[in-house]
């Protein structure tokens, strides 16, 4: 069946591209030597830079053919998986092998070498260990996932605990909160504000840490299209967008510090709580760390980052602040389940 949908699409492709190619052949003009011209390169780069610039109906085809395959076979570019009703997943969270599993457990030894060494320097460490968007939303997959077959999260959980270091399960809760609301982007890899506000509100709980809300404030901004990161893999705009998937509509809230004091000249005082992260701490869109902050009714230290994964951010702190001289009496450290089964970053 795979090879059949191959041969249909090959067609598809040849159907639109030919026509649209001839119409763009009198653009060309060959060089006397044509025949060199094709064996020294010339020919070739004219063609092309033609596709690149005078080709004017690339970007047509291109939206064209993300739309067909989208609509007729439930598929985008090698990235995304397409669920049901526009949910979207990352391939990430459906690669399982051998290999993976050998990720699995060096990321696992690293985890433990981090909490010893909190531990030993008498800071607080409650590792966020956040599900995989397709587990939670497990009734939108139009396939298997190989990761929920190796039961991944049990693992990871599992392995933690022999390891000593002990992880809550925070599946229950966002199950719950997604029957009142979204807690996932259906276009993103991504948490909704709502899903991060209720893994903050836990993370208060158990840090035993619940503010009072006066000193944290969120408000609401305006309600706007978000087109998340998984669309970039079916590419249907901007000429077939409707045969595409929607975008989000995505609230991207803001929290406030109303001030602890009215003396400006006091010193700040020391923040002794850290943040570690990815994309999902560190992209303000979806607000964690200002949720944080408003739960726990405390400042934190944000030092999450896009595009570095759990385990580098980590490190990075680690090795700019020595445990023995550190401030920091509390840390978060929020790790995406899916990061688990990816190579650890190589030293420097």
């Amino acid at each position: 069946m795979r090879k059949q949908i191959r041969y249909i699409n090959g067609g598809l492709w040849l159907v639109l591209m030919v026509p649209l190619a001839l119409l763009s052949w009198k653009e060309l003009s060959w060089p006397a030597d044509s025949g060199r011209a094709w064996l020294d390169g010339r020919n070739a780069r004219q063609i092309e830079s033609l596709y690149d610039e005078k080709f004017v109906m690339k970007d047509w085809a291109t939206n064209a053919w993300a739309a067909f395959d989208y609509q007729l076979f439930n598929e985008g570019r090698p990235g995304v998986v397409v669920g049901k009703q526009g949910w979207l997943f990352s391939k990430e969270e459906f690669v399982w092998s051998p290999r993976e599993a050998a990720h699995l457990q060096a990321a696992l030894d690293e985890i433990a070498l981090v909490a010893r060494q909190f531990s030993a320097a008498n800071i607080q460490l409650l590792p966020v260990l956040l599900p995989a968007k397709s587990e939670i939303y497990s009734e939108q997959l139009l396939q298997v996932n190989p990761q929920l077959q190796a039961r991944l999260y049990e693992q990871a959980l599992h392995g933690l605990a022999e390891r000593g270091v002990a992880v809550a399960d925070l599946r229950p809760l966002l199950w719950r909160a997604a029957k009142q609301q979204e807690v996932f982007l259906k276009s993103d890899t991504h948490w909704t504000p709502f899903g991060a506000s209720q893994v903050a509100q836990w993370t208060a709980q158990q840090l035993g840490h619940e503010g009072d809300g006066q000193r944290f404030s969120t408000e609401q901004g305006e309600a706007k299209p978000y087109r998340g990161d998984l669309l970039n893999y079916i590419p249907v705009a901007p000429y077939f967008a409707d045969w595409g998937p929607e975008a989000d509509l995505l609230v991207t809230p803001l929290t406030l510090d109303n001030g602890g004091g009215d003396d400006l000249l006091a010193e700040a005082p020391t923040i002794s709580r850290l943040l570690v992260g990815t994309s999902y701490s560190a992209n303000e869109a979806w607000n964690f760390a200002g949720a944080i902050k408003q739960a726990t009714g405390a400042d934190w230290v944000n030092y999450a980052e896009q595009g570095k994964g759990p385990f580098q951010p980590m490190r990075t702190w680690l090795a700019d602040n020595p445990l023995a001289k550190t401030e920091i009496r509390q840390v978060v450290w929020e790790i995406p389940v899916r990061y688990l089964v990816q190579p650890l970053p190589t030293a420097g």
